[in-house]
């Protein structure tokens, strides 16, 4: 987004395929508004940015409430030019802002063919081919339209709308616009293209001019906001951005905050590096290990405990059989049955023959 800090409230852009374009700061603005305004109180902003092949492309502009309208009543007339061409202009008034930002996008250009039609051609960058073989004529001619060729100029001028002025302003005839040129013209120059138009389209309704003076005090356009469009080439022949690096180039690119070292310091940081990379994969791959020990460790210790509960319980069993196994004994308050026939006593016979018999037998 191009602005000026000395005209607060108006913003310009250029859009490329629906995409802002990105803006390059220009080092020689103010020696080339000294070149090409002669009024040395006009604000100017100055871009670079990149364009490509037949891309199409719009201008958007932008009023917000930060632009004092205060002097004279007054109405801004915007005009878009080009290559140093005028193809469209724009109205904003006062009330324009009073509900908000005044916006419109600037993508076309109405002329009139050869019906007596109008019709519209949209914008859009053509590359430039080179002639070899070219008369002094046209190499003259060229020169003259390199010195405006490349540009986008959009021009702020302060103005009075005096009436509406359909019937007096003559329209553009369409023509194709020439981008063969001399190539002894464009030597030492970085235009790679102009600013060409689409196929024709009828325009869905005629356009509306209004006859207005510029302020006299103004002496011309109070601002002009200028984007100088090149190829990616030429933005770097012109020092404007720098070549980006090829994949061969990223590969081998020394990093910043390896500058200044030498080569073998470099191969003995990279080998630190690497020892170190492997100290980490050793003890990663020894902690992974000791874990996967440790947990087949604890699920032996389980399984022997598991096998130990189970020996026990089978020999509290088989203890349990053993004890079953010894002599019953009566306890006191068991019943003995009395009329049972008593036990024979016992009885020995002594060497003389004699009977003995045992009367103290339980």
């Amino acid at each position: 987004m191009a602005i000026i800090p000395e005209f607060p409230g108006a913003e310009v852009t250029v859009q490329i395929r629906g995409n802002v374009a990105t803006e390059h700061d220009d080092s020689n603005t103010k020696e080339r508004q000294q070149k090409q305004n002669k009024n040395v109180g006009t604000k100017i902003c100055c871009k670079y940015i990149q364009c490509k092949d037949d891309a199409p492309f719009s201008i958007h502009l932008k009023v917000t409430n930060q632009y004092t309208w205060g002097h004279r009543n007054h109405s801004l007339n915007i005009a878009v030019y080009l290559d140093g061409k005028w193809v469209r202009g724009e109205f904003c008034r006062e009330w324009n802002t009073h509900l908000g930002d005044w916006e419109r996008d600037v993508d076309h250009r109405i002329t009139m063919n050869e019906g007596g039609q109008f019709v519209e051609q949209g914008f859009k960058f053509t590359g430039i081919t080179k002639i070899e073989e070219a008369d002094m004529a046209q190499f003259k001619q060229d020169l003259r339209k390199l010195e405006r060729m490349g540009t986008i100029e959009v021009r702020f001028y302060r103005v009075i709308e005096l009436k509406d002025d359909d019937d007096g302003f003559q329209p553009q005839k369409t023509s194709p616009a020439d981008f063969e040129l001399a190539e002894k013209a464009l030597k030492g120059k970085a235009i790679s293209h102009g600013a060409g138009f689409s196929a024709p389209m009828r325009a869905p309704k005629a356009p509306r001019y209004v006859d207005s003076q510029n302020l006299p005090e103004d002496n011309g356009p109070i601002a002009i906001f200028r984007f100088l469009y090149r190829s990616q080439e030429s933005l770097i022949q012109e020092g404007i951005i720098s070549r980006p690096p090829s994949k061969g180039d990223k590969k081998s690119a020394t990093p910043a905050a390896l500058s200044g070292l030498t080569q073998e310091e470099i191969e003995t940081l990279a080998m630190e590096r690497l020892q170190q990379k492997r100290l980490s994969w050793f003890s990663e791959a020894e902690s992974r290990l000791t874990g996967s020990l440790e947990r087949k460790r604890k699920k032996e210790e389980d399984e022997n405990i598991k096998d130990i509960k189970d020996v026990k319980d089978v020999k509290d069993i088989k203890e349990v059989k053993k004890e079953g196994k010894g002599p019953v004994k009566h306890e006191i308050s068991q019943t003995i049955d009395l009329t049972a026939p008593p036990r024979p006593y016992k009885k020995a016979k002594k060497a003389d023959g004699k009977v003995i018999i045992d009367l103290d037998d339980e």
